[in-house]
């Protein structure tokens, strides 16, 4: 979960990203 969120925060600029790569995360 760790490396996915730094994968999503480096992914991420605006931080809408951030929201759907979280909820996709959280339903795989």
């Amino acid at each position: 979960v760790k490396a996915g969120s730094v994968n999503i925060v480096g992914i991420s600029s605006d931080g809408s990203l951030v929201a759907v790569a979280a909820v996709t995360v959280t339903a795989s």
